[in-house]
């Protein structure tokens, strides 16, 4: 944000990284104590501030449009998609578990009877708009070849090619680059949600509470029904991932991996094993039953 190009200062201030981690990783820390439902105005926030961003993103990609014209690329390549599969994936899996809580954090829904209906126009209005922004990328910058950002300095040239954290390719437009730029601090409201749902699943599946009693050790750590040893638990799970981004300077392959081979199996195959198995031995689903699912 200060220089135009991405990797300038950290050549002249090599400790920004590793601070910025530090800063983030307090900020997330912070919003995981206590439940999902304390982080209710962090998600109103949050939520305004990606619908303004998406705006920016949509007014930048006209901007270079009107400047610099169209730069279309060949509209399929398999070979370049195929690499981007598991992305998708561990994306998907990302997506799903903490979007899937934000409604209820933010408002009730109110009457139930809304809820299909609201699933159903919040999809299509996000995919509308996701596709618009998908295609403008297309139109704008999928020829290009000159990358968002350089490592010995030198100037960048806009506008860039796509690049895989798409704000980065509007760092030249005043105000806008800057408010783009600051796209992804907007995770601090996403790691704590799933931070508590990790903490919640854990406490749940792994017997350590009775572990900690046999041990006779850390016995604080038992009344997680208070928000400071819920903060503790959090903070547990937080350091190892703090301390791998301080070494690991490109996180995303990992996420890759663990999404590309997790995702359809969270997405998909234990959901349908749960539910086959679920509806056999429940026998014939069509009986009265008060945990029969609404949606068929």
């Amino acid at each position: 944000m200060a220089y135009g190009n991405q990797g300038t200062l950290e050549d002249k201030a090599p400790w920004v990284y590793p601070v910025s981690i530090l800063i983030f990783g307090f900020l997330c820390i912070i919003f995981s104590f206590g439940d999902i439902e304390n982080s209710k105005y962090l998600q109103i926030f949050s939520a305004y501030t990606r619908i303004i961003v998406l705006g920016l993103m949509y007014i930048g990609t006209f901007y270079y449009l009107g400047t610099s014209g169209t730069h279309t690329a060949k509209a399929w390549d398999w070979n370049e998609q195929k690499n981007s599969l598991a992305t998708v994936f561990g994306n998907t899996v990302f997506v799903f578990i903490y979007h899937h809580s934000i409604p209820g954090i933010m408002y009730p829904v109110r009457p139930q009877q809304a809820v299909g209906k609201m699933f159903l126009t919040a999809n299509i209005v996000a995919s509308i708009l996701l596709f618009a922004e998908g295609f403008l990328a297309y139109l704008a910058f999928s020829s290009l070849d000159n990358p968002c950002s350089t490592t010995d300095g030198s100037q960048v040239t806009y506008p860039c090619q796509v690049n895989e954290l798409f704000n980065e390719n509007f760092q030249d437009i005043p105000f806008i680059g800057q408010v783009c730029q600051f796209y992804p601090m907007l995770n601090v409201s996403a790691v704590p949600i799933l931070t508590i749902t990790l903490r919640n699943n854990f406490m749940q599946v792994v017997p350590v509470k009775r572990w900690i009693r046999d041990w006779g050790c850390c016995k604080f750590l038992l009344d997680d029904h208070k928000r400071s040893v819920k903060g503790i638990w959090s903070i547990i799970f937080t350091i190892p991932v703090i301390i791998i981004v301080m070494f690991e300077r490109d996180p995303q392959v990992m996420i890759s991996y663990t999404g590309g081979i997790c995702g359809p199996f969270i997405l998909f195959l234990i959901p349908v094993t749960l539910t086959w198995y679920g509806r056999k031995k429940l026998g014939d689903y069509n009986k009265e039953n008060f945990n029969r699912s609404p949606y068929q």
